[in-house]
């Protein structure tokens, strides 16, 4: 592969980031993607001594960078809410998020009905996530545990798990399968073994 066809390539890897960034629900993934994209054609941009489309992408990395960094100092102070499937408010955000909702816990209708631990996350006014489980003694395991895409940066997750250690519980436990829910789990430092994942509060 020559310098021509090497720097077309690094054009084209920078403009595809860029694009597959304003496809990601999360603002926090959405500015980082950005932020690699942008780079990489600021590069593409030198190479090919485009001088103003460099300096304008180079703009753009510096703007993702200050808002990423104001979002890190950001304290959001989430409020946890005990529930019941009694209330419309939580029907009506089901029904908002079963698509999404869905990808994660294909059978959230059914959990939450058996369900004996229900709690809604808000953020001031806005409901922005909801958890449910079963409660074995000190321990509950996990049957529904979603925060919506525009917080799902595991902030929501870090002050629920506060809040549940504030009650007396002591471990979470996830028995599911689904890999999207996994994922976050080993984020938020649970560990595999033969119950499934667990996290020591």
């Amino acid at each position: 592969m020559d310098g021509h066809m090497m720097a077309e390539l690094i054009g084209y890897i920078g403009l595809a980031l860029v694009l597959i960034s304003f496809l990601m629900a999360s603002v926090i993934k959405l500015r980082i993607i950005n932020t690699i994209g942008s780079l990489i054609s600021v590069i593409y941009s030198l190479i090919i001594s485009a001088y103003p489309t460099a300096l304008m992408n180079a703009a753009l990395v510096c703007i993702n960078i200050y808002y990423l960094i104001q979002y890190m100092r950001l304290n959001r102070a989430y409020a946890v809410v005990k529930t019941t499937m009694d209330e419309s408010l939580i029907h009506y955000f089901l029904e908002q998020t079963s698509s999404d909702l869905s990808t994660y816990f294909p059978h959230y209708q059914s959990d939450l009905q058996q369900a004996d631990c229900i709690l809604s996350v808000f953020l001031k006014t806005e409901l922005v996530g909801i958890f449910a489980g079963k409660i074995d003694g000190k321990t509950i395991d996990i049957l529904v545990d979603y925060t919506t895409p525009t917080y799902r940066d595991t902030s929501v997750g870090r002050q629920l798990y506060v809040y549940l250690k504030q009650q007396g519980y002591h471990e979470l436990v996830y028995q599911g399968n689904n890999a999207k829910h996994i994922h976050y789990l080993n984020g938020m430092g649970f560990t595999h073994c033969d119950d499934g994942y667990v996290k020591v509060l």
